[in-house]
């Protein structure tokens, strides 16, 4: 015999002098009233509970019932003589979940019977206070029509299991999103929250396999799920149940529905026209079946057959009025939260990838997938768009860098296109992978929820979750892995010194320039350059549709960033692209080239990169620093050029060479008739005017007479021009004559020509003939200027175009003293603008992000941080973390990595 404790939920709202009679069974029961944060314990006689002078009170009957369970499972019935509630009074039980238990089953078969046991677990976990609800009764679960061809000898079992709806003539208590659960051992794992899920039967464990599942959840599983509270929610084993606690976090499952036949597939059926409509409904009183594929574990000679399943649906109280017929519940008289907040179903096709491990040290490739998102809140029931509801894709997979990588919502928006009503398709790419082998690679994806209840698993009962968890849908899949290189590449290495040079790995160019010629001669090529410890002397002249990669596909010498270093000739780059058109330079170090002087004694100039037209251009990953003995030195100088992308460049520690008397000038980056510049994510840092000279300037990022410029998570700091030197302008973000540019979560700290004595400027922020300034979430500190006459030291100016208005910005300790402002000229505060010490982790080890008790915590609400959960709130007075963003270079939507991508 087992006994077997039930509970059920009542709840009430009672007003003075109310009395509520409750039949109840023939036990004495201890009433709990939970009331104003007291605990008051009573006894009451069966059959009467008199409840007076309390409001709003929650009740929580508990009984300890016995009744006699066969090992087949069977049950008797102790009829409560209760009617259901209205579904009105029955929400706040649901609390902030929507999933229901519909039951649990332990399964079995005893050796030789050929026939499955079920024995019921747990009773469903519902507010309904009806006989057979609360029954669990196991014919509710029947497992069926088995196909034991191979099963002695293999372990596969295919059977057919029908669910029967437990409320049959209560419509109110439709199912949505009805999901039967195959529950056992995990001999596999995830990085992500260290989830297990079973992987191989094959390995003598005891763990068995769902081969053809609809798709994995981490509802109820018993290592996360057992917790300490409500009996509903505790596992109670079986007779003869040695799988009385399976240990697997993620496990498979079949979708259940009516219309959906036991060997439909999902996706063919759920986006064929109309399935749809119905929302993944179950009624009450329907009868599903669904065709599984089992393989159990082969252990001592026999396949032992022993698992756990439970059933899960959705479920919110509905309104039979909202369609317009009181007596019939239709499939939108629902709410929106009926259906599962997490995506209900993902496809993924990896046909695009070219990843490759050859065998003798060379892999490489990119994972190319199309991920398609079901989604009931993005689609046809809720109408947000599923990117809306999605709040990030992961990849894991051991050909992936790191193990996995993470897609946020920002990102997946702009590889989002439409599916079906329900479904968007996000394109994703990661590149650089590291396939172990050919062959076939497993990966999985987590796809996380951005909807309401999105970041909990909380259940609405007082019983433990995967804490910090996100609800998430999982999909296992795999992906081909070549055994040669399916890249179209030509390799560059300068330690080739045989003579013999063909662009291939075994034969590589040994410059640059000619692995560039030859990809132009070319489609779709690609160029990679080694670093052997030397570097390339010369000048890159880039050609239209190239990329050009710095690549560590030599690992025998070198390091991971080649070296390009101009020669040093009068009207020389070491990287130029002149009316070139789509074209990459990726992961360089860039040297000093010469130009010429400019017409005064020691004004020397080095333009390091230069662009001259075309469009389409990307710098990205690129170091630009070094000692030089050029006065004037411009990084990245760009003209007549659209569409620019510079990012996750650094431009640090340029020092001059003593000697040199001259002035000494730098722009980070000078941008001419440049419509469309993107500047994100780039490093501007320690640098410094030559000692002794004077008429220095020093401009971060220049830009001059262009459209639509973006200019988001960069940081720059340390910029100090030392003594004696005169007549000091030092900019950090100079916009001029541009049109609607977006300033967004950027960092100016320690800008100083305290030391200079005349004439003197230094601002963060200077926009000067702009219109249509975006401005929101940037930091400016530290900023100092004095000397004679009095200097100018300025957070934000702006003069001779709109207004400036600086929404959620943080300027501080501009000076020193009278000798500062924060804002200046057409510039003024805006929403949200504060005045206070942004509390940087640890500014002199160039960690810019702030620290959990920064007032610079709370930045622009239109849009969340990449670190962070929720939805923009769009409330400026919320001060949720979790939804929005925080200011500074390592704010906002793209602020992960700020400055290079490649370790050095």
């Amino acid at each position: 015999m087992h006994l077997f404790r039930r509970c059920f939920f009542i709840h009430a709202h009672v007003t003075n002098e109310m009395v509520s009679n409750i039949n109840l069974p023939g036990n004495k029961l201890l009433i709990r009233e939970i009331l104003n944060n007291m605990v008051i314990y009573r006894k009451y006689e069966p059959g009467r509970l008199v409840m007076r002078n309390r409001t709003h009170i929650n009740i929580l009957l508990v009984g300890l019932l016995t009744f006699s369970l066969s090992a087949c499972g069977g049950g008797g019935s102790d009829p409560l003589g209760i009617n259901p509630s209205t579904p009105a009074a029955q929400s706040d039980a649901v609390g902030t979940s929507n999933r229901v238990l519909w039951g649990m089953w332990h399964c079995f078969m005893e050796p030789g019977t050929g026939q499955i046991q079920v024995v019921p677990l747990r009773g469903a976990m519902f507010t309904a206070n009806v006989n057979n609800l609360l029954e669990g009764q196991s014919g509710n679960l029947l497992i069926e029509d088995m196909d034991v061809t191979d099963f002695l000898t293999e372990g596969r079992l295919d059977c057919t299991i029908t669910l029967s709806h437990p409320l049959p003539g209560l419509d109110q208590f439709n199912g949505f999103d009805v999901l039967g659960i195959f529950m056992h051992n995990g001999n596999g794992s995830l990085d992500y929250d260290g989830l297990t899920y079973p992987a191989d039967p094959e390995t003598g464990e005891n763990v068995a396999v769902l081969l053809n599942p609809d798709g994995w959840t981490r509802w109820f599983n018993y290592t996360e799920f057992n917790g300490s509270g409500m009996p509903i929610l505790e596992y109670y084993p079986g007779k003869l149940s040695n799988l009385s606690d399976p240990s697997a976090t993620l496990n498979p499952y079949r979708i259940f529905a009516d219309g959906l036949g036991e060997e439909d597939d999902y996706y063919d059926w759920i986006t064929m026209s109309g399935n749809a409509d119905n929302r993944g409904i179950f009624r009450a009183g329907m009868v599903n079946s669904r065709r599984y594929e089992l393989d159990f574990p082969i252990i001592g000679g026999a396949p032992v057959v022993n698992f756990q399943y439970a059933v899960i649906a959705t479920w919110e109280p509905g309104d039979p009025e909202l369609t317009g017929d009181p007596l019939t519940y239709d499939p939108f008289d629902f709410p929106t939260s009926a259906n599962c907040e997490e995506p209900y179903f993902l496809s993924v096709s990896t046909i695009g990838s070219d990843l490759y491990n050859d065998g003798s040290g060379g892999f490489g490739g990119s994972f190319r997938a199309d991920i398609e998102v079901f989604d009931w809140q993005g689609g046809s029931v809720g109408g947000n768009g599923v990117p809306n509801e999605v709040e990030s894709i992961i990849v894991e997979g051991d050909f992936v860098p790191g193990g996995s990588y993470e897609f946020s919502q920002a990102e997946l928006a702009m590889l989002a296109y439409p599916g079906t009503e329900n479904s968007s398709i996000f394109q994703v790419e990661i590149t650089n992978c590291t396939p172990e082998a050919s062959g076939v690679a497993d990966l999985w994806l987590i796809v996380e929820s951005a909807g309401l209840n999105g970041s909990s698993y909380d259940q609405g009962f007082p019983t433990e979750f995967p804490d910090g968890a996100r609800r998430a849908s999982f999909l296992p899949g795999t992906v081909n892995v070549g055994s040669e290189s399916p890249l179209d590449v030509i390799y560059v290495d300068d330690s080739n010194t045989s003579g013999i040079e063909d662009g291939t790995q075994t034969n590589p160019f040994n410059t640059i320039q000619e692995g560039v010629d030859a990809a132009a001669l070319l489609v779709d090529f690609e160029v990679w350059v080694d670093d052997s410890g030397n570097a390339y002397e010369e000048q890159v002249n880039m050609v239209s549709d190239a990329v050009l990669r710095s690549v560590n596909w030599d690992e025998s010498d070198g390091s991971n960033r080649a070296f390009i270093d101009g020669p040093d000739v009068e009207v020389s780059y070491s990287v130029h692209f002149y009316d070139v058109d789509n074209a990459v330079l990726d992961g360089f170090r860039i040297g000093f080239a010469y130009i010429g002087d400019l017409g005064y004694p020691y004004w020397d100039t080095t333009q390091m990169l230069r662009i001259d037209g075309g469009s389409n251009i990307t710098v990205k990953d690129c170091l630009f620093t070094g000692l030089t003995n050029m006065a004037t030195v411009y990084p990245i100088a760009a003209f007549n050029s659209a569409n620019l992308t510079i990012a996750n460049c650094r431009m640090a520690s340029m020092d001059w060479d003593t000697n040199n008397n001259g002035c000494t000038n730098v722009w980070g980056v000078y941008a001419e008739s440049c419509p469309g510049l993107v500047l994100n994510n780039n490093v501007f840092a320690d640098i410094r005017s030559n000692p002794g000279g004077s008429h220095s300037e020093i401009n971060v990022w220049h830009v001059t007479g262009s459209a639509n410029v973006v200019v988001k998570n960069n940081l720059i700091y340390h910029i100090t021009p030392p003594a004696p030197d005169m007549a000091n302008c030092m900019k950090g973000i100079y916009l001029k004559t541009c049109t609607d540019p977006e300033v967004a979560n950027n960092t100016v700290d320690n800008v100083d020509t305290s030391d200079a004595f005349f004439i003197n400027q230094c601002f963060a922020y200077w926009f000067d003939g702009c219109h249509g300034v975006g401005f929101t979430n940037n930091i400016a500190t530290h900023l100092y200027s004095s000397g004679f006459p009095q200097p100018l030291a300025r957070g934000v100016g702006a003069y001779n175009g709109d207004a400036v208005i600086c929404d959620f910005t943080d300027i501080w300790d501009i000076g020193p003293g009278s000798y500062g402002a924060n804002y200046h000229g057409d510039a003024s505060p805006g929403i949200g603008a504060i005045s206070a010490d942004p509390l940087y982790i640890d500014p002199d080890n160039e960690q810019y992000d702030i620290s959990d008790v920064s007032p610079a915590r709370w930045g622009d609400p239109s849009f969340v941080d990449w670190d962070d959960t929720g939805v923009p709130s769009n409330d400026p007075d919320d001060y949720d973390t979790n939804t929005r963003s925080r200011m500074g270079c390592h704010g906002g939507p793209g602020g992960e990595f700020v400055g290079l991508l490649t370790p050095e």
